[in-house]
């Protein structure tokens, strides 16, 4: 077995960054697809209100919110496919 070799200063700052933004597009996925929750779960009460205008526009805002979600979540698989 051969020793590892050290990572130098920018290698480390480099794998810190990229770590920091990882965990960063994680917190920001969570918080699109919590968003998109209560979008979704007021879209329904609006639709059960007979309220469909309401029920559209909430509707339209969890789909966007979704997508921001999945855009983060893809930044981090495209990090994992081409990194790990």
């Amino acid at each position: 077995m051969t020793p590892e070799t050290p990572l130098t200063l920018t290698e480390q700052k480099d794998a810190s960054f990229l770590n920091d933004t990882r965990i960063a597009n994680h917190r920001l996925a969570a918080q699109y697809l919590e968003s998109a929750a209560k979008f979704h779960t007021m879209a329904a009460d609006f639709y059960q209100a007979g309220d469909h205008v309401n029920g559209a526009e909430s509707s339209l805002k969890a789909q966007g919110f979704m997508h921001m979600a999945f855009e983060e979540q893809a930044a981090n698989a495209k990090y994992y496919a081409l990194h790990c």
